[in-house]
């Protein structure tokens, strides 16, 4: 059985890497990613070759390096991550609005984009709108599948998860409703009952008042004991 712990799997080495078949690769485009952003009739060009370098990701297990470059156009909210894999073809590039100390808030509406390298377009987006802080990604090809959950899982590079623990939370949500409900219910019984109660006490207490010699008080005073029971 094929185990493998974080540290191995972050740094498994050739070796290994041959024993597993990940299929073929192509090889590695260089030519340098360029985005171009039209947004409010104005155009903002993304070149790889400005852009900051990142450093690369490494996935071991799953046999690809990829680039990061990231690169800004003054005037331009947008951040774009180009990140091109060093092992094939393929690439990806990340739209990212808004940063963290600086830009005033706001939304985007539609704008489009056109993903190029060298001669070749790859891409034409249209962006319906783009909220702040978040991000969008564009690839030329989806990642191959290369493990199960359960291996990731083994191997401490996800955590611990079980379709049974969300069906048990959604039930343990439903009950808390269901009780706050009835809860709610019997507080609102409760509070009819007690005023039901003072309104009984104050016509009882009013009755076995004597109509003569009452002083100006003894109405103002029922009131108040009335009013002490319901608020009780």
């Amino acid at each position: 059985m094929f185990t493998l712990d974080r540290r191995k799997a972050l740094t498994l080495g050739a070796v290994s890497v041959a024993a597993m078949s990940f299929g073929k690769a192509h090889a590695a485009n260089t030519t340098p990613l360029r985005a171009v952003i039209t947004m409010n009739g104005q155009t903002y060009d993304y070149r790889e070759e400005q852009g900051a370098d990142l450093g690369d990701f490494v996935s071991g297990f799953a046999n690809f390096t990829q680039r990061c470059v990231r690169a800004t156009v003054s005037g331009s909210p947008i951040t774009v991550f180009f990140r091109p894999d060093r092992t094939s073809d393929r690439t990806e590039v990340v739209f990212e609005l808004g940063k963290l100390f600086s830009g005033t808030p706001a939304n985007l509406d539609a704008y489009s984009v056109v993903i190029s390298r060298g001669a070749d377009t790859l891409a034409t987006i249209e962006v319906p709108t783009h909220y702040w802080f978040s991000r969008w990604r564009w690839q030329s090809a989806a990642r191959p599948v290369v493990t199960s959950p359960s291996n990731l899982i083994a191997w401490d590079l996800l955590p611990p998860l079980a379709r049974t623990a969300a069906t048990g939370a959604i039930a343990q949500l439903l009950s808390s409703a269901t009780n706050v409900g009835k809860t709610a219910s019997a507080s609102a019984a409760a509070t009819v009952t007690a005023t039901n109660v003072a309104a009984t006490t104050a016509t009882n207490v009013a009755a076995a008042t004597p109509s003569s010699n009452t002083s100006s008080s003894t109405v103002p005073m029922t009131g108040a004991i009335a009013a002490a029971i319901a608020a009780g």
